[in-house]
Order: structure tokens, then C-alpha cells, then sequence
């Protein structure tokens, strides 16, 4: 297994790449673009030791083949969950359209939709690893992948529906963002100052 160094990337380059990867795609990444203080934060990522400094912010392109990179980001999710009195994670499913008719298993269990998007949000202070690395994989489609951690608390409704307004609540409290990068080799991660 590859030993894993961490790495902090220039604000300006990485926002930059941020805004053009979630611009327009959905109410999840428009209300991140919007509401998430980035300014109030750092972005890092996670990559094999001795990768250059061109490397780490050619987001694009395969730079560290990094085994066990969603398992490390689930370890990250499950720590910071565990220290939030009130907190969520959601998973961003692109490549899937709600249709009532044609849920699995996963959907039924932890997810939610706003018209037709689909997401996976848990929360609580003992997820396993199992479920987040479930939503992971079901959220991970070839070109995108959004996961956001944040310091709100959503209330579970029958239809599964999560609102405009939980959705804005979610960005403006963000405290960790993760985008798939790096040809799926690993993640940009944004995180709120302490």
C-alpha cells in the first residue's frame, strides 16, 4: 500500500478549478459554489510521497496511484462526524435520476432527492465504514464525484425529499468539501478553519 502524504494546494488555482468542475450541475454543487465561505478555509489533498509541485495542481491528470484513497477519505468523514455535536455528510449521485419506482437498497436506507437528484446523506456519530464507502462507490461516477460534510442537522421525511433551504444550510455550514480529482487518484479536500 502506498504511504500517503499530505499536501497544501494554492487557494487561487484550486478555487479556480472548484468553480469550473460544480458550475451548473446541480442544487448541491450550485449552493457549494455559492454559500461555502472558501475564503475561510484551506485546500489540501492526499497523494504518494514525491509528487511535484506541477503535479498536485494539474487536477486533470493521474499523478499517484493511490490504493485506499476512499477508505482514507471515509476514516476522515467517520473521525469528524464523530467530534460534530450536529453534522451530516452527503453524497452527490450525478448519474443517477430519481424515479420512485426503481430505488435499491442503499437509496432506501440513507437517501434523499430534490426533484430528480439523488444523494446519500447519513449522519450520526457511529457510521461504519461499510455505508460510506457504499455511498462512495454509488456517488463516484467517471468525471464527478461531491461529498460535503457539514455542521447542520437534516430531519428525515416519509417522501425522502430534502429542500432548497436544507440545501443551502448544508453549504453555509460545510466544514469539509471533497471533490474526486486527479484522473479519480484522489481528492481536492477543502477544510473550514478551526
Amino acid at each position: 500500500m502506498v504511504v500517503l502524504k499530505k499536501y497544501f494546494l494554492d487557494h487561487a488555482v484550486t478555487l479556480n478549478y472548484v468553480k469550473t468542475h460544480l458550475e451548473g450541475l446541480n442544487l448541491l454543487s450550485n449552493n457549494i459554489l455559492d454559500l461555502t465561505p472558501f475564503n475561510e478555509g484551506i485546500f489540501f489533498t492526499n497523494l504518494a510521497e514525491g509528487v511535484s509541485k506541477e503535479a498536485i495542481h494539474n487536477f486533470k491528470n493521474g499523478c499517484s496511484k493511490s490504493d485506499g484513497i476512499q477508505k482514507e477519505a471515509a476514516a476522515l468523514i467517520q473521525k469528524e462526524l464523530s467530534l460534530l455535536d450536529v453534522g451530516l455528510c452527503i453524497f452527490d449521485d450525478y448519474d443517477q435520476d430519481y424515479k420512485q419506482d426503481s430505488l435499491w437498497d442503499l437509496f432506501n436506507r440513507v437517501g434523499v432527492h430534490y426533484g430528480k437528484e439523488m444523494y446519500y446523506l447519513v449522519k450520526g456519530k457511529r457510521i461504519s465504514t461499510r455505508l460510506l464507502l457504499e455511498c462512495f462507490q454509488a456517488g463516484d461516477c467517471i468525471w464527478h464525484s461531491l461529498i460535503v460534510l457539514s455542521r447542520t442537522n437534516y430531519i428525515e421525511k416519509k417522501d425522502k425529499t430534502i429542500t432548497e433551504d436544507e440545501m443551502k444550510q448544508i453549504a453555509k455550514t460545510a466544514q469539509y468539501v471533497l471533490l474526486r480529482a486527479y484522473d479519480q487518484e484522489g481528492y481536492i479536500i477543502w477544510k473550514k478553519r478551526d
